[in-house]
């Protein structure tokens, strides 16, 4: 099975192998994000004497705390809530995540065949991390990205398990592999050609760029080019969320106030997470929801990218973006409503609640009155 899944598989119906620089660079490519990552929440951002304030190690080590304890992008269920609560298992999930994220792959690339050791805890972090925060497009992809430090003897092993219609059958010279679509591919060495030259040359010349980038955004050399080609071919490994975990959240409240002296309201994002346009709410609905302090803000959202463009908007007070947003809403808020053959609304109003975290162990999770709120009143 190596021959096929692992990350030196032949090209099918080629007696050549995948170009070994090639291989080397997608896994020093997922090694250097992961390092990166933990480089930009030290190194790049304290000098080496002023460690102690990184939140991600001690003495603090409370960046787990204040990322499950914000409103962007936490989920509302019990382990959240219990790590959340914990002084001892929110320092040591910090400590813990930093430790594997570090350690792990220069293991990975250290060891061969037990290189799959580290890549399941690179994979078991990601799967922690979608149980309790809501950014399901990067867990996924972590996890599958944790697919490349299986080894080949890994691969083979797991042959014997398999129903007799998915094994790849060697012969005892090892010169053939047999599919289950009866397609043969060859495993004798592969020949030098010149586009097989061509094509390591391309593939060394990009595993040199990448590792001269991921330098660059270190500050250890100069980038030229500004890391342009980089950030085109996504060879750039900069990664920099939840690196300075902020003391401070931002939640998002977006209501339009229809046409009529009753002073009826519609909660917005509701009616967009759940398409319920003619669900109202009266003035006292709508002074608490102004006055609530969401611990459940991830869930109002229509979708993970609503959530991430309002989050970003609120915490810029992004006051132009938010106009232009409001105008929108008004227009697809009135075509809704008038479909269904009720009033139309006079305005769109969003206001961001800025609110402060409180320390680890407090017996509330959020202040107001360090910020004012921010409020975006726009007439349809």
């Amino acid at each position: 099975m190596s021959r096929v899944w692992g990350v030196r598989r032949q090209k099918r119906n080629s007696s050549t192998t995948v170009s070994e620089p090639a291989c080397l660079g997608l896994t020093l490519q997922i090694a250097l994000m992961y390092l990166g990552t933990v480089l930009n929440r030290t190194s790049d951002r304290f000098a080496y004497h002023n460690l102690n304030k990184c939140q991600w190690l001690p003495p603090k080590l409370d960046a787990v705390y204040y990322a499950l304890s914000g409103s962007f992008a936490s989920r509302k269920w019990y382990l959240t809530d219990l790590i959340r609560s914990t002084s001892f298992l929110s320092k040591f999930t910090t400590l813990a995540a930093m430790a594997i994220e570090f350690g792990c792959p220069i293991l990975c690339l250290l060891l061969y065949r037990k290189r799959h050791v580290p890549g399941s805890l690179l994979c078991l972090l990601h799967a922690g991390l979608l149980a309790t925060v809501n950014l399901p497009n990067w867990q996924f992809l972590g996890m599958i990205g944790c697919v490349t430090w299986i080894p080949p003897s890994a691969w083979d092993a797991l042959q014997t398990y398999l129903p007799p219609t998915f094994r790849v059958i060697v012969d005892d010279h090892g010169k053939k592999v047999d599919d289950h679509d009866g397609e043969v591919i060859k495993t004798d060495s592969p020949k030098p050609t010149k586009a097989r030259t061509v094509s390591r040359a391309v593939a060394f010349f990009f595993l040199s760029y990448m590792v001269y980038n991921w330098c660059g955004e270190r500050g250890w050399i100069a980038k030229h080019d500004g890391g342009d080609i980089g950030e085109f071919l996504r060879f750039s490994q900069y990664w920099v969320m939840y690196g300075q975990v902020s003391t401070m959240s931002v939640n998002t409240i977006i209501t339009a106030r229809l046409e009529t002296e009753e002073g009826r309201h519609v909660d917005v994002l509701g009616a967009l997470r759940s398409g319920g346009w003619g669900d109202e709410m009266n003035d006292w609905e709508y002074s608490q929801l102004r006055e609530e302090m969401a611990e459940n803000m991830t869930a109002r959202y229509p979708s993970p990218r609503w959530e991430r463009a309002l989050y970003q908007w609120g915490d810029r007070r992004d006051v132009p973006r938010a106009r232009r947003l409001c105008a929108q809403l008004c227009r697809i808020g009135n075509e809704k409503r008038v479909r269904l053959g009720l009033e139309q609304c006079s305005h769109v109003e969003l206001v961001w609640q800025h609110l402060g975290i409180l320390p680890i162990d407090s017996n509330a999770r959020f202040r107001k009155g360090f910020v004012d709120d921010t409020v975006v009143r726009v007439d349809c």
